[in-house]
């Protein structure tokens, strides 16, 4: 698996779909307060779901290209 792993980091149509792909890389919404205790909570789950969906994204990417991806 790793031979091929590296086979298609060289590739450069490879290259070119995880350059495009990081483009698309799930952003983290800001966290802000609201007026009620039932709104907070769901700003914080949906900040959860967000950060859950980067870390995801963040590890399948840095798999296959064989690097972190740069910047937040």
């Amino acid at each position: 698996m790793s031979d091929l792993l590296e086979a298609l980091r060289k590739n450069r149509e490879f290259t070119a779909v995880l350059d495009e792909a990081l483009k698309r890389r799930p952003v983290i919404p800001a966290f802000s307060i609201c007026e009620t205790k039932d709104q907070q909570e769901m700003v914080v789950e949906h900040i959860k779901y967000h950060t859950a969906m980067r870390n995801g994204f963040d590890l399948l990417w840095q798999h296959l290209s064989g690097r972190a991806p740069k910047g937040d």
